[in-house]
């Protein structure tokens, strides 16, 4: 199976392709990685990435709290947090696909070649991080911050968890036949998955 032979594996992926958004990716075998869990190590991955993205493909993601990195006024960073604030691979070649043509331009042998079993995958004991009455109280607080000018929009997000058996890669395919959207990502960091 490719995704096993690879400890690290990126599919950029379009649904939805248009005249400026036709492409999907694929990258494999980095030559290093940038991983970085403390804000006192964000100054110099930036340099790190600013030296790599001159000649290199990076490809990863930036976590959501890296975001109070900026915020210096109104945050004070902790030490360590349990996952990266930045997580990026490093490769010097990459796939791609143009869905308006229909041209691959690959080096990968076997990239393509169909799967002969079909994965499946299970999610049980899905929980959602707020209790009711949690919910309902940061709905109407938000309401109240809107009603008071100190705000005109909230995206307001919470987290679902779960037990997770089988392949992520079929989660992924199943989300995304359920809704296309120009721009979808499924990446593997050894043990690690990440789909959005």
């Amino acid at each position: 199976d490719f995704l096993k032979r690879h400890g690290c594996f990126m599919l950029f992926e379009t649904s939805l392709f248009d005249g400026s958004n036709s492409k999907s990716y694929i990258l494999t075998d980095p030559i290093d990685t940038i991983k970085v869990n403390r804000y006192r190590d964000v100054e110099g991955a930036f340099k790190k990435i600013g030296g790599y993205s001159k000649r290199y493909y990076l490809a990863g993601y930036f976590s959501y709290e890296l975001g109070y990195y900026f915020e210096k006024g109104f945050f004070r960073p902790k030490g360590s947090l349990r996952y990266p604030l930045i997580h990026l691979c490093i490769f010097d070649k990459a796939v791609s696909f143009n869905h308006t043509t229909g041209k691959t331009y690959t080096a990968i042998p076997s990239l393509f070649a169909q799967s002969r079993k079909e994965e499946n995958f299970r999610i049980k004991d899905l929980k959602f991080n707020f209790t009711r009455p949690q919910y309902f109280k940061k709905i109407s607080r938000i309401k109240e911050y809107i009603r008071e000018g100190q705000t005109y929009q909230v995206n307001f997000t919470a987290k679902f968890r779960f037990n997770f058996s089988g392949s992520p890669l079929a989660l992924y395919n199943d989300l995304k036949n359920r809704q296309s959207v120009p721009y979808s990502a499924f990446c593997k960091f050894k043990d690690e998955w990440v789909i959005s």
